[in-house]
Parts: C-alpha cells; sequence; structure tokens
C-alpha cells in the first residue's frame, strides 16, 4: 500500500505524471470542492460498481474496470474525489456491487493547520531552518499551527522570509502551509472471489506531510 500510495504522489505532483493514472470523477449528493480538504482515492483493479457514503450523503457512484493495458508498475486504476468537510469526525460507508459487498469507517478533519518540520525536509536549507523563518516572520506559530498572518496572504509572492529562497521554493512553502489542513483517504478494494482475503475494502488516512518526510 507504501508503494501504491507513493505512485499515487508522484502522479499528482511531479510535472507531465498525470497522465492515465488520475481520473477525476463526478460525485453525487456531497458536492466536489477541488480546493477542498479532502482527497478521497478510490483504488481497484475490478470490474465493479462502487459507491461511497459521507456522513450518509451518497459521495461516490461510479463503475470500474481493468485497464491494465493503460498503467504500470503495479499501479491499479483509481479515481480521485475532492470534498471540502466540516471540522471533526465523519463516517464513511462503501459498497461494492451495491448489497453484496460493505465498509464502515471513520476519518477525522483537523480544525487547525498545523506543519512540521519534516514537512519542509526536501529543502536545501533544511527543514529546522525553513521553520524556524515561518516562526520568526509570524505565519506559524512553535507548534507547527498556521496563524493568521499567513491566512491572510493571498499568493506567494506576498510573503516576507529572512532566507534568500528561489521563487519555486517560496512557492512550495506556500503551498505546503496552504494545504496543510488537507486530508488523503485511499479506499482500496478487491475481489473476494479473486484474492482470498478477509477484508474486500482497506481504508488509510494520510496527512498531507507524509509526502515531505
Amino acid at each position: 500500500m507504501r508503494k501504491l500510495f507513493l505512485a499515487i504522489i508522484f502522479s499528482l505532483f511531479w510535472p507531465g505524471a498525470t497522465g492515465p493514472y488520475i481520473l477525476y470523477a463526478q460525485s453525487t449528493e456531497l458536492s466536489q470542492d477541488k480546493n477542498g480538504n479532502l482527497e478521497l482515492h478510490v483504488v481497484t483493479d475490478e470490474n465493479v460498481d462502487i459507491k461511497v457514503f459521507i456522513d450518509d450523503k451518497l459521495a461516490v457512484d461510479e463503475q470500474f474496470h481493468k485497464q491494465r493495458e493503460k498503467y504500470s508498475i503495479g499501479i491499479a486504476p483509481h479515481k480521485v474525489f475532492c470534498f471540502n468537510l466540516q471540522p471533526g469526525k465523519h463516517t464513511l460507508w462503501a459498497e461494492a456491487n451495491p448489497g453484496k459487498q460493505s465498509f464502515a469507517g471513520e476519518f477525522e478533519i483537523r480544525d487547525k493547520g498545523v506543519v512540521i518540520t519534516q514537512s519542509f525536509g526536501l529543502f536545501n536549507v533544511g527543514a529546522e531552518t525553513v521553520f524556524d523563518d515561518l516562526i520568526k516572520n509570524g505565519y506559524i506559530d512553535v507548534n507547527g499551527i498556521i496563524r493568521e498572518k499567513f491566512k491572510q496572504i493571498a499568493e506567494y509572492s506576498q510573503m516576507k522570509l529572512s532566507q534568500d529562497y528561489r521563487d519555486w521554493e517560496k512557492q512550495k512553502i506556500y503551498n505546503i502551509l496552504r494545504q496543510s489542513d488537507k486530508r488523503w483517504l485511499s479506499l482500496s478494494y478487491v475481489d473476494p472471489q479473486r484474492i482470498k482475503q478477509k477484508e474486500q475494502f482497506t481504508l488509510e488516512a494520510y496527512d498531507w506531510q507524509i509526502m515531505y518526510q
């Protein structure tokens, strides 16, 4: 699952790599928001109809098909759904070939954006230097909680930092802070007739920061 998730992240954030791996799909009762705080990946390598309910509202109603000729390195076909939810705990109910296999789970949306030192581990100046710079300039507190000063900024060019960052570095810092309250859910399904295992559905949650550790 770790390998699968990293492949998803690669296709999401590496220029020109979106290709066939991610299909942005339509939701139903629960409206999608591309700038929302929840990104749900429904992952399967089966011919299957899947429905997903979030807080008893139909969020996903999609048909999946085997697409072996369209992907590589073991990446299963998946579709992405983006939502904006209130902070707190939420319920998720999934059905495959509705009425046959089902899954119930919970996940949580944070009420505050938080970053950690490791979020900035890919910067040449060092993660601690970036973290301290953000504290010094009032964008986060010592616990990594996003402060109001940052929330009032509309774009990365408005950030005032002590270090001399390149333009793309500054933009990446801004994006990390802007997405700090975002959650990723990966909901995977396998046909119990094809792979003998007790659970047909598995649900894993990730924070934005995992990409930078």
